[in-house]
């Protein structure tokens, strides 16, 4: 678990970083409704990009033996594939 979370954090991290540098708007947590309403496109950089630093410590916190270093990256995959997935779901509405 502690390598899930990281994975889910990093894959929401490129979807706001793509909106941003794109130039469109996004819902981030900022919006009004929060999660709903959009954000500009530098509230969804800061966004991604607070999110790259929160999965980058989750990774070095979980990440101090080096053993199992097969089933710590399936966690981290698998916590990216689970983000990825219900945010398609999410904005796909």
């Amino acid at each position: 678990m502690a390598h899930f979370f990281p994975g889910a954090f990093l894959v929401n991290a490129l979807l706001h970083v793509a909106q941003g540098i794109s130039g469109n708007a996004f819902p981030t947590p900022f919006g009004s409704p929060p999660g709903e309403g959009p954000s500009s496109p530098t509230a969804n950089v800061l966004w991604g990009s607070s999110n790259v630093v929160i999965g980058y410590l989750l990774l070095q916190v979980g990440g101090a033996s080096q053993r199992g270093k097969t089933a710590r990256a399936i966690a981290v995959g698998l916590g990216g594939l689970t983000i990825a997935i219900l945010l398609s779901i999410w904005f796909g509405r």
